[in-house]
């Protein structure tokens, strides 16, 4: 199993019941999102896994990968 070639997409809302979409921005990797949030990357993968819950930085967005 390799690298594909995905993008990753960042919706920031302006409430928390996330309809009021603020912006969308794409990533090429986990990494660069952490690195953008300022926080770990397991933070961000266990985020988009769904292993940890929605806390701090992470109530107000939604990841989603693009193939």
């Amino acid at each position: 199993m390799g690298r594909t070639n995905s993008v990753w997409l960042v919706a920031i809302y302006t409430d928390l019941e996330h309809k009021d979409l603020f912006k969308i921005i794409d990533f090429h990797s986990l990494r660069e999102i952490a690195y953008c949030l300022d926080c770990h990357i397991y933070d961000v993968s266990n985020f988009y896994h769904k292993i940890s819950k929605a806390k701090g930085k992470f109530l107000n967005i939604e990841i989603y990968k693009s193939l």
